[in-house]
């Protein structure tokens, strides 16, 4: 209100002291936590559960089959032949997961047409090796491969080889691996 004999000017309502927006805020943080305790308690206890034990035993033991894969005999080599990343993967690991996964379930044994799995992954499809050279690599690395091996030369990213051939362990060309 004005007052005309002291020459002060006009002042308008009291001002709020903003005491709202602290309430909010701390209301929302509050739902935040909560929903938070929420989640971690429902992770919790699926992790505790059958299928959650199931899942991560598989996700373990799929993450160290392939780290072998990666480090396994001849696995280097590939690189040098010209691979960006190289693998040596023993199918008969993959096949015992899958059992510890659901023993009931049926399997043809052997299903896989090889024991080893030579996977070349190549970033570029003219900068690729053979199949024929990822099988010399192969066997100048592990000359006694443990069973028929399956040589395939892949670019990241295609969802279908460039090639895949199958190999008796002593390099006899077997048959190519058509796609389904």
């Amino acid at each position: 209100m004005y007052n005309p004999g002291t020459g002060a000017p006009p002042q308008g309502p009291p001002q709020k002291k903003g005491k709202g927006c602290l309430i909010a805020l701390a209301i929302a943080g509050g739902l935040g936590v909560l929903v938070a305790i929420i989640i971690v308690v429902v992770v919790v206890s699926f992790l505790h559960s059958k299928q959650g034990k199931m899942l991560t035993t598989v996700i373990g033991e799929s993450a160290k089959i392939m780290t072998e894969a990666q480090n396994a005999p001849g696995a280097h080599e590939l690189l040098k032949a010209g691979c960006t990343q190289g693998m040596v993967m023993d199918m008969e690991r993959w096949e015992t997961l899958m059992k510890s996964l659901d023993p009931d379930a049926s399997t043809k044994t052997g299903e896989f047409p090889a024991r080893m799995m030579v996977i070349c992954q190549v970033s570029s499809s003219s900068s690729a090796p053979s199949c024929d050279e990822v099988k010399r690599t192969y066997l100048a690395a592990v000359p006694s491969p443990p069973g028929r091996f399956l040589a395939q030369v892949q670019k990241t990213g295609s969802s279908h080889p460039i090639c895949a051939n199958i190999y008796e362990p002593d390099g006899t060309f077997v048959r190519e691996l058509k796609q389904k």
